[in-house]
């Protein structure tokens, strides 16, 4: 009978709990823009105190709370723990930029806080500074400019209104993010789970954050996950005991099944929230097993609402289309210091500080369930190329070679020190090896010792072969890599890195070497010695450079928490993220498909470089605006502002790049191909002949269109390639021949014409500007019609192929499709469809070749698929960090490409992406589930360290 009492008390106390949150929103929301004290923290170099002071009074003067370090730590006080409490509390962090403060220690550990718990950071200009020098995060961000040649007051309320975007999210995101921190370090006791109004705040927060800065971090999530699945233990608890004393009440059933409902709800968002902070962390796989899980939930669920359901596929697809992580081998206990793929690539070795060496299928399953064993720590580990055996160096002042069939150990070979490294030369007849003392030394594969040479002072960290066998090159920490014979004769000394150089190796063909060290870089030299060039853009030491079997990659692997792939000319076009604390070896399978990746954190990271329904290229320092792919589809043209055009091939990699004195508006090819166009913001246009730039070192335009009195903003190339018009802010557009010589100019739009576009036969051409206005003009200026539909700027027009629509996307956030009445030669008046599906600025729509498939991106960074016939959205594209400024088709039709803000180009492959968002009619995530478990199915089977739950995610 108590029990009965007790279990109604507490029915009691939910219902009133349910009212009370019911009928108490508004102080909630009051609560939520209470000002947060010390909602800015400002890291900065102590260089620039006397600006940052005039800074924090000016916050001050608008009763604005600032964090600043000569004011907030007490006496006596652990201050790093006071600087990184200040930037949990802070809703915001504002960093100066200036020489000292991006060459600060002290500023990159704040920096790192910052981005660790997903601050927003606002950068601001004091001083100029060479941008390849500043720190990712803040490079890809816009800068608020405070130099002293700018308006204090100007700059400054530019930067309150930075900082007050969403500023009831940031106090929000802010107060979570310190109750998650709080909750982690009390041992994630229940005690400080989130209830009442604080979880449906939090969990409006997770829900709302999409598009938002900074989105919730892993912890926050993990902490409203906590929170939600604690409650709905609780209602379970409830329930049950309501079910075994009450049964009889028909209300109180009905209220049950109103609880089980809203608690599968809330189960589903938290979820969801986790997979997209997961994503967010680049943490691809435990994205897909969350949003599976979400998903899976939801479709489950008929009653649950469109909005959950759509969130939840929503969160799927983003997983599957980021989804390039192919598998996780976490079985070492430490460390993993190296990573190797035998000849065939269907094995993996790794080598630990917990003293093992594992073999492992490529799959992630074991081959030997018993580990190998050295006495100490295990440094590196390779396979031998001609018999099925792994050679281990380890801290034991042994190199050992197992049998990897049967893990029988062959041979030890003694040395005097720990030994470093170990490397089987390209025939597999020779053994090199290096250690803590700087010895090498080189043995033959029976185990006997040939030569012994001294590298220097300080350790052997690396030794590697060159591929004739022939040289052995050794990597010091005396700062130098040393070629030398088989004799043991010296014949080369590469110089030139500031610390220890962790890694070096020789390129497939032997011609390059590449050498990785602790000041951060890897370097490219030639085989004779030379410095080719230097590789930066890590924050930490490098420790480890491969470079790809097919000799077209380099990779390499950091303390950054990052491998990144880069082209042999040295630009960055792949980053992978998400790794914990600092990767120590990085290794290409031997199809150059795959990437095996290890480090502190014990675990070893399968990675597919064909990417996977997208592939993210890197390499521009600022800004993207145009990009275009050549008619034959074999090069991909991308401009920006940070003066560069770069020539892609269609699988990814760089070509060429080309250097302009300004930044660039956009690119547009000849339909032959045989010349290429690019605008830019110094007024003018260039005319690049394809055949110089490909064939010569360092190209440069054959000429250059002047005439405008102000920026290019679009161009085009008719269709017989013989005339090219241009749209400028001046309000004109021009028509020119192609050596230069201006034709006609046109005063088109008031203030600025935006784009410009020839129609298909070449005898007509259009317009839009800022005047919301589209006009279709002959070649002999005349205007014969004008569209009107647009409310704001229209910013790009493209034509269907056929000839037979025009599509123009506009700051109104709508695209508009016009229809052509051959009868009548000129477009029906009234839009054919007005599409709406962006919640932002439209900056670009292509048409595909076949016309079967309308883009249109945005400022929200979205690009949108449409079907221009029925003018229906198709699918959403969501991978951009900031604006998408542009985009084209390839011309099969099968890939987009997509340039942004962010600083990246993605190619996105339209046929995947079609098969997964044909779903059927009823809007099942049948397909992507499919797509997601097919992509898990090694990682759930071969994974030891995940739950029970988790491993049958896909059952």
């Amino acid at each position: 009978m108590r029990a009965t009492f007790c279990a109604y008390v507490f029915c009691i106390y939910q219902v009133a709990s349910i009212t009370i949150m019911k009928t108490a929103p508004s102080e909630a929301k009051a609560s939520s823009s209470t000002p947060t004290k010390n909602e800015i923290f400002i890291s900065y170099s102590r260089r620039n105190k006397e600006f940052v002071q005039k800074l924090c009074q000016s916050f001050q003067d608008i009763g604005r709370d600032v964090w600043i370090d000569w004011e907030d730590i007490p006496p006596n006080a652990d201050w790093r723990q006071e600087i990184y409490t200040g930037i949990e509390a802070a809703s915001v962090l504002v960093f100066v930029i200036s020489p000292p403060s991006i060459e600060s220690y002290e500023c990159g550990i704040e920096i790192d806080h910052a981005v660790k718990h997903n601050k927003r950071l606002i950068p601001i200009l004091y001083q100029d500074v060479n941008p390849n020098d500043v720190r990712p995060e803040l490079a890809s961000l816009n800068w608020i400019f405070f130099k002293e040649s700018n308006d204090f007051d100007t700059a400054f309320q530019t930067l309150v209104d930075a900082i007050d975007t969403d500023l009831d999210y940031l106090r929000e995101h802010t107060r979570l993010l310190t109750r998650a921190i709080e909750w982690d370090l009390k041992n994630r006791h229940q005690c400080y789970l989130l209830r009442g109004h604080d979880l449906e705040n939090a969990q409006g927060l997770c829900s709302d954050s999409d598009g938002k800065n900074p989105q919730p971090t892993l912890l926050q999530s993990q902490y409203v996950l906590e929170s939600s699945n604690s409650k709905i233990k609780n209602q379970r608890a409830t329930l049950g005991f309501v079910a075994a004393g009450l049964v009889a009440m028909a209300g109180l059933a009905f209220w049950a099944d109103i609880q089980r409902r809203s608690a599968i709800r809330e189960h589903v968002l938290a979820l969801t929230g986790l997979a997209e902070s997961q994503l967010m962390s680049n943490d691809q796989l435990g994205a897909l097993v969350s949003s599976v899980l979400a998903a899976k939930t939801a479709q489950r669920i008929p009653s649950l609402s469109e909005e959950v359901k759509h969130r939840a596929q929503t969160a799927l697809r983003q997983a599957v289309y980021d989804a390039n992580e192919l598998n996780r081998l976490e079985r070492h206990r430490d460390t993993v210091n190296a990573v190797a793929f035998s000849s065939d690539g269907q094995l993996i070795a790794s080598a630990s500080d917990d003293n093992t060496i594992l073999i492992w299928n490529n799959d992630g399953s074991l081959v030997l369930e018993e580990p190998l064993h050295h006495d100490d720590q295990v440094r590196d580990v390779n396979f031998s190329p001609r018999d099925p055996w792994v050679a281990s160096a380890s801290a034991d002042q042994t190199v050992k070679i197992w049998d990897v069939a049967n893990g029988q150990l062959l041979q030890t070979l003694e040395h005097d020190d720990p030994v470093r490294t170990v490397s089987f030369s390209a025939d597999g007849g020779y053994i090199a090896s290096g250690t803590l003392g700087g010895e090498i030394k080189l043995w033959k594969s029976d185990g006997s010792l040939l030569q012994t040479i001294q590298h220097g002072h300080g350790a052997v960290n690396e030794v590697s072969f060159s591929p004739d066998g022939q040289v052995i090159v050794s990597a010091g920490s005396d700062r130098t890599a040393k070629l030398w014979n088989l004799e043991g004769e010296l014949l080369t000394t590469l110089a030139g890195h500031g610390d220890h150089i962790w890694s070096v190796h020789f390129s497939p063909d032997g011609s390059k070497i590449a050498t990785a060290s602790s000041d951060d870089t890897v370097r490219l030299w030639t085989k004779e010695g030379e410095l080719i060039r230097i590789l930066h853009g890590h924050t930490n030491w490098v420790m480890d450079v491969r470079f790809s079997p097919n000799g077209e990659m380099i990779a390499t692997a950091s303390d950054d928490n990052t491998v990144r792939i880069w082209s042999l000319e040295g630009t960055l076009f792949k980053t992978y993220s998400g790794l914990v604390g600092g990767v120590k070896s990085v290794q290409f399978s031997p199809d150059s498909q795959t990437l095996a990746a290890a480090g502190s954190d014990g675990t070893i990271r399968l990675y597919s470089l064909l990417g996977a329904v997208i592939e993210v290229l890197q390499g521009h320092r600022s800004s993207l605006n145009g990009v275009r792919f050549t008619p034959d589809g074999e090069t991909i043209a991308s401009t920006g502002t940070d003066e560069t055009i770069r020539l892609w091939n269609r699988d990814g990699t760089l070509r060429k790049i080309l250097m302009y004195t300004d930044g660039l508006r956009n690119v547009n090819f000849s339909r032959d191909g045989k010349f290429m166009i690019t605008a830019s913001y110094d007024n003018t246009m260039q005319f690049w002949n394809m055949d110089t730039v490909f064939n010569d070192e360092n190209p440069t335009p054959d000429h250059v269109f002047e005439g405008h009195s102000s920026t290019v903003w679009n161009l085009s190339i008719s269709p017989n390639s013989d005339m090219i018009a241009s749209a400028s802010a001046d309000g004109t557009v021009r028509l020119w021949d192609l050596d230069g010589t201006l034709l006609k100019t046109i005063e088109a739009h008031e203030p600025e014409a935006i784009d410009v576009s020839f129609m298909k036969g070449g005898d007509r051409f259009v317009s839009v500007g800022a005047d919301r206005l589209v006009k279709i003009w002959d070649l002999d200026g005349n205007l014969l019609q004008t569209l009107e539909g647009h409310t704001e700027w229209i910013n790009a027009l493209y034509h269907h192929p056929d000839g037979s629509m025009l599509a123009t996307g506009s700051s109104d956030e709508t695209v508009i499709l016009w229809k052509w009445d051959e009868n009548a030669e000129r477009f029906y008046d009234e839009p054919l469809h007005v599409l709406e599906g962006h919640d932002d600025w439209v900056w670009d729509v292509a048409f595909s070749a076949d016309g079967r498939l309308l883009a249109s991106s945005g400022r929200e960074g979205l690009i949108n698929l449409w079907s221009p016939e029925e003018g229906q959205l198709v699918a959403t594209l969501q991978e951009h960090h900031d604006w998408v400024r542009a985009v084209s088709f390839h011309p099969d039709g099968q890939t987009l490409a997509s340039a942004s803000a962010d600083t990246t180009m993605i190619l996105w492959d339209l046929d995947d992406i079609e098969k997964l968002q044909n779903a059927d009619a009823s809007g099942s995530s049948q397909n992507l589930l499919t797509q997601a478990c097919t992509h898990l199915e090694d990682y759930l089977r071969t994974n030891t360290k995940l739950d029970d739950h988790t491993q049958h995610a896909c059952d």
